[in-house]
């Protein structure tokens, strides 16, 4: 049963916490919508719906309508394959400083609105990285920001120094290699 968490806020202003869980049935997509603790663990007996949705594409829809209301909570939702701009562990490159890779992506993640200004395929030098609390690295390629933060990708948390360097997520470089061909670590 695939779970999509949410945290979002009454027109009062109190918060709320829900997890929608999806069944597949004859009838269509049954629903049941449940009011969480603070821990996400469903309290009470929940909402019932039924939809005539594809189970993935309802999931994903949600995923991206609560991701660009900063609404959704990745870290209590199954499937992060369904998540906005996932990328497979394997494909995420992992860099270390003074590498040189070639900028492949400047256009704003899935549910970002700003993006760096990198150049396509021009070279960079790692000068330093930095880890969000889920260990996922943000590039520091020399590039100044003028924004007054930037934020992480994957844990939506505002990154230190996010004033003054435009952090840059990973996907967005390959590697250059000794023999200056690119390739993806």
């Amino acid at each position: 049963m695939p779970v999509t968490a949410v945290r979002t806020k009454t027109k009062t202003g109190e918060e709320l916490r829900l997890q929608f869980i999806t069944i597949p049935s004859e009838n269509g997509l049954l629903i049941d919508i449940y009011m969480c603790d603070p821990d996400f663990v469903p309290t009470g007996k929940p909402e019932h719906l039924l939809e005539e949705v594809d189970e993935v594409e309802y999931h994903k829809k949600l995923r991206e309508a609560a991701t660009e209301a900063a609404e959704f909570e990745p870290g209590y939702s199954s499937n992060p394959e369904w998540n906005p701009g996932y990328v497979e562990e394997s494909e995420t490159p992992i860099f270390k400083i003074d590498d040189v890779v070639i900028a492949k992506n400047n256009a704003p993640l899935p549910g970002n609105q700003k993006s760096p200004e990198l150049e396509i395929d021009k070279e960079y030098t790692v000068k330093e990285i930095l880890l969000d609390s889920k260990g996922n690295q943000h590039l520091d390629v020399g590039l100044p920001s003028s924004l007054n933060y930037v934020t992480s990708y994957e844990t939506k948390e505002e990154l230190e120094r996010g004033d003054e360097i435009h952090w840059c997520h990973p996907s967005r470089f390959v590697l250059k290699l000794q023999n200056g061909n690119a390739d993806m670590v």
